[in-house]
């Protein structure tokens, strides 16, 4: 488990120890917890530096003037120099300090100037979790795509400016916040993301206090309630003040906000609710400010004023090529050996959701590839995506909708009409699907196809098709076939028809 080693004089030891109860203890070091009962101080010191993977330097004047951090400080640049330790944080708990009065070698290392125990302990935390994700062997691939999409909504290619505001839409889980990690850090040069969830029956000041324990100087649970209690007994427009301000100091730490609705920021129309669009429309006027909204629903921001130019980058399921590829590099990180058709076979379980990459290896390193090939539990949707899908008011004919097109995907339009009462009808629900998330359009085309990651919670929950449904879509493919074989489309169709005719019975005229 990686360790971080806090280096600290004792006249800042308050602060410290709460940081390395914020991180969690397992992932810290510090000498009031390791050294205190060791018959040799020196000695447990040096070990503990030598075990650690992370070296925190908290730089005040008393730090710069203690010989016993001094001594702490080269004996991390001997085991940095070793390759023992791999990142290493200063802390600047004193406003006038700069890297110039730092040793020589730590000047090149990440600063990071506060006083709060929040931020520094979430910054601690991040480096922790990306040596676990590195010793785990992560991949991302593919979304070339939707990187270049969000990397233009960021920065316009006609602006040397950030915009302030960019909304990413997609189903939990599908990779939104790690596309926008990456983003974050290679094209807009952010430490980090701080995700600030928004939920159902927030308002501004519950908000503003979820925000004020992520940011300002609160050290205790007392001050922290007294925080809250001072939070809640603002009113509305002071409490968006001392957000706005608490955002700022977001920025001023070089972390991206991430806004992430999870049903209390946008209604069942996608539109923001009225007590957060004051605070949307403050972000966007900010030019030291940048956030993303993370929605599972496409937002509609028509009539906000300037909010209606705000960039939507769609998330989509990972292409079969994508899912081959983060299959292979994951068995092969964790030395599973999958022969062509096991990796098929997987790739068509896997749906396009990444979460189910990792799942269905552990599944085959469990029981082997015969019995995680056609398990249940190889068809893997955590809490987050079942509870959206589940919260979705959906009229019949949209439920009817996404039944067909799970069992055959992709699907006319004017195909799918023919299962309504009229175009307008299959226009509406096809328009609420897709805003939902759970119908993608084909490119190009005047085709709808299921997204993938919902299949095996469609054919759970819904009622199945009917036999005529089934006849209704036979009928309909052959017309299509007939009609359209000189173009383009042909091969797809006939795909779909070859892919269901066992199971298209024909109704009896």
């Amino acid at each position: 488990m990686p360790k971080a080693f806090f280096s600290h004089s004792h006249a800042d030891g308050e602060l410290v120890r709460a940081v390395a109860g914020r991180v969690g203890r397992p992932f810290v070091s510090i000498d009031v917890t390791d050294f205190h009962t060791a018959e040799d101080l020196l000695a447990a010191m040096e070990r503990a530096i030598r075990e650690s993977a992370i070296f925190v330097y908290f730089a005040s004047r008393s730090s710069l003037n203690s010989l016993w951090v001094h001594y702490e400080i080269n004996e991390a640049r001997f085991h940095q120099a070793l390759g023992r330790i791999k990142k290493t944080l200063v802390v600047l708990l004193d406003d006038r300090l700069t890297a110039s009065d730092l040793p020589g070698w730590m000047q090149r290392s990440q600063l990071l100037t506060a006083k709060a125990v929040p931020p520094i302990a979430r910054r601690v935390r991040a480096l922790v979790d990306e040596l676990i994700q590195d010793e785990k062997q992560s991949f991302f691939v593919g979304r070339a795509t939707e990187t270049a999409a969000l990397q233009s909504a960021f920065v316009p290619p006609d602006s040397t400016q950030p915009v302030s505001l960019v909304a990413v839409r997609g189903l939990p889980g599908i990779g939104r916040r790690t596309l926008i990690s990456r983003v974050a850090r290679d094209t807009l040069r952010f430490q980090g993301i701080l995700t600030l969830r928004v939920e159902a029956g927030d308002d501004v000041n519950s908000l503003a206090i979820k925000l004020a324990d992520l940011v300002e100087p609160v050290s205790t649970a007392d001050d922290s309630l007294a925080t809250a209690h001072e939070i809640e007994k603002l009113p509305t427009y002071l409490a968006l003040e001392r957000l706005s301000k608490d955002l700022e100091q977001v920025a001023a730490l070089n972390e991206l906000v991430v806004l992430y609705d999870e049903g209390g920021l946008l209604d069942n129309n996608g539109i923001p609710r009225v007590q957060f669009q004051p605070l949307l429309q403050a972000i966007n006027q900010r030019d030291n400010l940048i956030a993303v909204l993370v929605t599972n629903r496409r937002p509609h921001l028509r009539g906000l004023g300037d909010l209606e130019d705000t960039s939507i980058v769609d998330i989509a399921p990972l292409h079969p090529a994508e899912v081959r590829q983060l299959l292979a590099l994951t068995a092969r990180a964790r030395q599973v050996r999958l022969a062509q058709s096991d990796m098929a076979a997987l790739t068509t379980q896997i749906r396009g959701y990444p979460p189910a990459v990792t799942a269905s290896i552990q599944l085959v390193e469990t029981y082997g590839a015969s019995i995680a090939i056609g398990s249940s539990q190889a068809h893997y949707q955590p809490r987050p995506l079942t509870r959206y899908l589940k919260s979705l008011t959906l009229k019949s004919f949209e439920r009817r909708i996404l039944r067909v097109l799970a069992s055959n995907s992709p699907l006319p339009v004017e195909l799918l009409a023919e299962f309504g009462n009229d175009k307008h009808q299959t226009q509406e629900a096809l328009i609420n699907l897709i805003d939902t998330s759970l119908v993608l359009p084909e490119e190009g085309t005047s085709w709808y196809r299921i997204s993938e990651p919902i299949v095996d919670y469609i054919e759970r929950e819904f009622p199945a098709c009917t036999t005529a449904d089934y006849g209704h879509v036979a009928n309909g493919l052959k017309r299509f076939l007939n009609e359209d074989q000189g173009s383009g489309q042909y091969l797809d169709l006939a795909r779909v028809y070859y892919r269901g005719r066992p199971q298209m019975v024909e109704p009896t005229p």
